[in-house]
């Protein structure tokens, strides 16, 4: 870093290593019980929370200006869903050997069991350990602004055939001529 202490900028406010570090330290204890992950869980956690960083700086602001929103009900469908998101599968993953925790998984396909996601998110709430689950919540709704964004982006793209046949003439279109 030849002095610098900045690992980055993100919209105009740059991000210190130090504060970053101890971030990603947090994370990672909250994710995973404590620090001691491989390097390869540790860089996924690390590109993890730089996204989650431009999220908060910049996406979040956009999220807001075009009145995007994220319900309850789609929180919880994405709980309770049989094809859960790669961010709440990761929560329940153990990185050591890259299988759902067994208490977390259904006997019969070894995939996540939403019952058991369902009746684990309860138990927090009557034990009153919603804390541990709000990091979960909010990785969750952060996936589904993102997707929810860029199918806007998506669907507001389109080529009518006009277009595209505009551009084909343009790219094929040859012209042949003398000049003195």
């Amino acid at each position: 870093f030849r002095g610098e202490t900045d690992l980055g900028e993100i919209a105009g406010e740059k991000i210190a290593y130090r504060d970053f570090e101890e971030r990603l330290e947090r994370e990672i204890a909250q994710a995973y019980g404590d620090d001691r992950v491989d390097e390869s869980t540790k860089e996924q956690a690390r590109q993890s929370l730089w996204n989650m960083l431009i999220h908060e700086k910049v996406m979040s602001r956009e999220y807001e200006k075009i009145g995007l929103a994220v319900s309850a009900e789609e929180l919880f469908y994405q709980i309770k869903t049989n094809e859960p998101s790669q961010r709440l599968l990761r929560y329940f993953t153990d990185p050591q050997t890259g299988k759902v925790i067994e208490y977390f998984a259904n006997p019969q396909t070894g995939a996540l069991d939403p019952e058991k996601i369902v009746g684990y998110l309860q138990q927090m709430i009557t034990n009153q350990q919603m804390d541990q689950w709000l990091p979960i919540e909010k990785d969750i709704k952060i996936d589904r602004y993102n997707t929810k964004f860029f199918n806007l982006i998506k669907k507001g793209l389109f080529v009518t055939s006009k277009d595209a046949e505009n551009d084909f003439i343009s790219k094929n279109k040859r012209i042949s001529f003398r000049y003195v």
